[in-house]
């Protein structure tokens, strides 16, 4: 699944999200590109923090996924699993 940004806060964006087989399982993996505007300073500020910030984003994101996943949460999302559908 790809995500890509076509306008907004960054000068490029690309999120894709893979899907493997593992272990009797599922096991995805983050693909995050993305380049900030501003030339210089968008490029200090991806070096300095930003990186970072995104990493650490996606990150508290898949954790908080894996335990949907992983438990009873995802019924809530899967309507013919009994749940509601937001």
């Amino acid at each position: 699944m790809l995500h890509q940004e076509v306008s907004g806060t960054f000068k490029s964006m690309r999120h894709r999200h893979d899907f493997a087989r593992s272990d009797g399982g599922t096991l995805m993996k983050d693909v995050f590109e993305f380049q900030a505007p501003l030339w210089f300073l968008g490029w200090l500020a991806e070096a300095l923090f930003l990186k970072a910030y995104m990493r650490r984003f996606l990150e508290v994101r898949n954790a908080e996924l894996k335990q949907i996943a992983e438990g009873e949460a995802w019924r809530r999302y899967v309507p013919e699993a009994g749940g509601n559908a937001p």
